[in-house]
């Protein structure tokens, strides 16, 4: 049995999701797998119900928050320590390193089950975006034939990057793993906001952000949130 770490469990669609890390001792790495409990009507005991563990696959890219279009080819390593939550809509895997947090999300898809001859499954696929087939990029076209759409000439999906949300070094440090983040009711019915609470063991303070959400469920950030070189986020309020 599998020694797993940091247990969340989540309500996504109806369904019970559940996220686990573990850690592989030979490649002194950690990794994330999920089960979903997909409940049948004519189930005599629902423990029977769960489909099993499956690997939760991370893009290969990443791309600083508010700057959706540059996207750079990086490893984030693996920390036991995530948060998981939903809007219903995405399931948002939310990790630690250095000074940042990283974030990407999935869709609940229903899939051919590969151990059940004629019978399906349900996975989180990593989330797809729209680009540009020929060039592959978002925001730029190879020429004046490409066109935009969620697949390749290949026939592969595009895949959003992970986002990252830099917090100033200097500041803070996420290396202990102590934060949360929450989606937030606000006073405008059916919108929700992004709620980030890190905990500093240097100087014992806990710092708050909240941050809008854009139309593609992302971070749509004032002036005031930012630092004047761009590079890092700045919080709303430090708590002792």
């Amino acid at each position: 049995m599998e020694n797993f770490l940091n247990p969340i469990s989540i309500n996504h669609k109806g369904k019970a999701i559940y996220v686990v890390s573990s850690h592989d001792a030979d490649k002194d790495q950690y990794m994330y797998s999920y089960n979903i409990l997909n409940l049948t009507l004519d189930s005599k005991n629902d423990q029977e119900d769960w489909q099993g563990y499956l690997p939760l696959d991370i893009p290969g890219e990443v791309s600083l928050a508010g700057m959706n279009i540059l996207r750079v080819s990086r490893d984030i390593p693996a920390g036991d320590k995530i948060e998981v939550i939903t809007d219903q809509k995405y399931v948002y895997l939310v990790r630690c390193y250095q000074n940042s947090l990283f974030i990407n999300r999935y869709l609940m898809v229903e899939a051919p089950n590969p151990n059940i001859k004629g019978s399906s499954r349900y996975e989180l696929q990593p989330a797809w975006e729209v680009r540009f087939q020929r060039s592959q990029k978002p925001d730029t076209p190879l020429d004046s034939k490409d066109t935009q759409s969620y697949m390749s000439l290949e026939r592969k999906n595009f895949v959003e990057p992970v986002i990252e949300l830099p917090f100033d070094a200097q500041q803070i440090d996420l290396s202990t793993g102590y934060f949360n983040v929450q989606l937030v009711p606000t006073s405008n019915q059916d919108e929700l906001r992004w709620q980030f609470i890190l905990g500093n063991i240097a100087d014992g303070k806990l710092y708050t952000y909240s941050i809008k959400r854009n139309e593609q469920g992302w971070f749509y950030f004032n002036e005031n949130q930012v630092s004047s070189d761009n590079k890092t986020i700045l919080p709303d309020k430090k708590i002792q």
